[in-house]
């Protein structure tokens, strides 16, 4: 047996019951949600070919959004791992509150899932990192990077997503008899769902529009000569995703 297979009301002294329930809604919807919905829309925008669609005068709105999310992402991470001094209410400290919840006889299976989740070196490692460039160039400036010689290097997006998922770990493991959906319906793909629902969330509603509307997706049929000598120029990886858009459009294939 697991601790995920017993309910938290049979697992925890009775009068933590509502002290842990407000905890788990709290660090789930409050915290990890919307950081996991932070990070979609990151994915969503960097997946996007804003090459083709949306030259550079004309993507600086996408370009902020994925800055500012990025950096709102890296905050909800921090705050939730790294912040241990004071009273702060962190991920681990709740963790370790939960422990203390147990009835006696549950301690040894939480302890064994416990040993499962635990944060490796090299994500260790990552928290440190992401601290450090929370303080230094998102929550405070630091005149070293303010100089151009910056003392902590910037995550990646994988990274950020690594951090992303190890604290999702950690919350399902305290997890009771429940699992946890770190996405809205619409955006989960363990959920079924209908073509039609799943193709239409707001932000690839968003993003199709931009290509929908774009210079380079109408140039075949609104300017045939301009459009063969862009063509020319065009890459043919490139060529296999505007013909996928146009695809999605119901516009005709393009020569490749």
């Amino acid at each position: 047996m697991t601790i995920h297979q017993v309910n938290y009301k049979d697992a925890l002294q009775e009068k933590y019951h509502a002290e842990y329930k407000q905890g788990m809604d709290f660090f789930f919807l409050k915290q990890l949600v919307p950081l996991n919905l932070n990070i979609r829309y990151v994915e969503k925008i960097i997946q996007f070919p804003v090459h083709l669609f949306a030259p550079y005068e004309k993507s600086t709105f996408l370009r902020v959004v994925a800055n500012n999310l990025s950096d709102f992402g890296l905050v909800i991470i921090t705050r939730l791992a790294t912040d241990q001094q004071g009273n702060h209410f962190t991920l681990p400290r709740f963790k370790n509150k939960v422990r203390e919840m147990l009835k006696s006889e549950y301690v040894k299976l939480f302890d064994n899932q416990m040993k499962l989740v635990r944060f490796d070196s090299q994500t260790r490692s990552l928290f440190k990192q992401a601290r450090g460039l929370r303080n230094d160039s998102v929550a405070h400036l630091d005149e070293a990077m303010v100089a151009g010689n910056p003392t902590i290097h910037p995550l990646n997006f994988s990274e950020l997503k690594q951090l992303r998922n190890a604290l999702n770990t950690l919350l399902d493991a305290l997890a009771f008899d429940t699992e946890y959906m770190m996405l809205p319906i619409q955006y989960n793909s363990k959920v079924h769902q209908s073509s039609r629902f799943r193709d239409t969330t707001d932000i690839e509603e968003i993003l199709d529009s931009i290509a929908r509307n774009s210079d380079l997706l109408n140039l075949p049929e609104r300017h045939p000569r301009s459009w063969k000598h862009r063509s020319n120029n065009l890459s043919p990886q490139d060529k296999v995703l505007l013909n996928q858009y146009r695809a999605k459009f119901g516009l005709a294939e393009i020569d490749e």
